[in-house]
């Protein structure tokens, strides 16, 4: 197949994939071949949403009508939609279980796309529990394509049983994850007041910044306990956003960040879950990630405009004890943070310091 003239074809004019959709390419092959089990590992920006409909358009649904896409609820119509988006929640209910045996009878199936895979590997039984049963719908026994921007390679065995797949059934493509706008950097904050101290300045810097004065701050917890007290203390004007609120009052919160209404948001892991906003400047994380799959999903959350923007640890909050977070955090002060992020989250052993396009981190400045 040739992915340049069916990425034309799509677009209805001429296009041109950039170097950086080399994985794009290969994913849109092995749809095309029908290989039934597609992980795929990309950075943001890499062509992603192609995946979505390589093939539909080539399907006589999609030869004559413009594509259209509907949102699966129990008592809604999607009848006549080429593409169906549901929530992961509801992708594992009996009920949604039941619509996929209706297309599968009807031979309007093509096939299953999870986008952010990596929250199968979710073990954080508060947070969106359900979402590591997305493996039923391997029943479908229909082709299925997993995206994601990180996937430790340690973690695929894990994926890969989750979904009730065998490796050597599966094609995996992966691409280098390394965000070079990113300024991963650590700071001390042992003791209550040197944390705050440190929260204030970030969030003060943020503010006064002339070249990003839109620019948000997302600040990470450990749990709610954490949110809650610097919500009380009132040192940054901030809203709280985890899973303990509602889904219309997490909405209303998002909303309001997105716009501008408020600059900073006090999260559990719960913000870290399929957020996007291009225009966040700084993540700091007041207490340990829990590991460096949630710690490079988290500060993905930011300089998604391709902007400069910061991932900051402040030491001396809750503590999870991952031996990699541990080794990130403590890495030799003459030694570029991303060596160890890289070697954990693409196994990339051959780097031996920052790149030339590469946003210094704390210990390369």
């Amino acid at each position: 197949m040739d992915a340049q003239a069916e990425l034309s074809w799509m677009m209805r004019k001429e296009m041109t994939f950039r170097s950086v959709q080399g994985q794009a390419i290969q994913a849109i092959q092995a749809i095309q071949r029908g290989d039934s089990q597609i992980v795929t590992v990309m950075p943001t920006g890499a062509g992603k949403s192609m995946l979505f409909v390589a093939r539909v358009l080539r399907t006589p649904r999609g030869d004559h009508h413009r594509i259209r896409w509907a949102a699966w609820e129990e008592r809604a119509s999607v009848d006549g939609a080429s593409i169906v988006l549901v929530l992961p929640e509801k992708a594992v209910s009996p009920k949604f279980g039941t619509f996929i045996k209706r297309l599968k009878r009807l031979q309007l199936l093509d096939r299953i796309v999870i986008d952010e895979c990596h929250v199968i590997l979710n073990d954080e039984l508060d947070i969106r529990k359900m979402l590591q049963e997305l493996g039923k719908l391997s029943i479908a026994e229909t082709q299925m394509v997993l995206l994601t921007t990180t996937l430790p390679p340690h973690l695929e065995n894990k994926l890969f049983e989750r979904m009730f797949w065998q490796r050597e059934e599966v094609t995996l493509i992966r691409g280098s994850t390394v965000r070079p706008n990113i300024v991963h950097s650590v700071v001390d904050g042992r003791g209550v007041e040197a944390r705050k101290a440190q929260l204030e300045s970030i969030v003060t810097e943020t503010s006064r910044d002339p070249t990003q004065p839109e620019g948000k701050v997302a600040v990470m917890c450990g749990n709610v306990a954490g949110i809650e007290q610097i919500g009380r203390a009132g040192q940054v004007p901030c809203k709280l956003y985890h899973a303990g609120m509602s889904d219309a009052a997490r909405a209303e919160v998002l909303e309001q960040f997105r716009s501008g209404g408020t600059r900073a948001v006090v999260a559990t892991g719960a913000f870290g879950i399929g957020i996007d906003i291009p225009d966040i400047q700084f993540v700091v994380f007041v207490d340990e990630p829990r590991s460096t799959l949630d710690y490079a999903q988290t500060s993905g959350r930011r300089g998604r405009d391709g902007s400069p923007s910061r991932a900051i640890i402040i030491r001396g909050g809750l503590q999870f004890h991952d031996p990699l977070v541990q080794h990130y955090m403590d890495g030799q002060v003459a030694q570029c943070r991303r060596i160890a992020i890289d070697r954990d989250l693409d196994r990339n052993l051959g780097r031996v310091q920052q790149l030339a396009d590469e946003q210094p981190c704390d210990n390369c400045q």
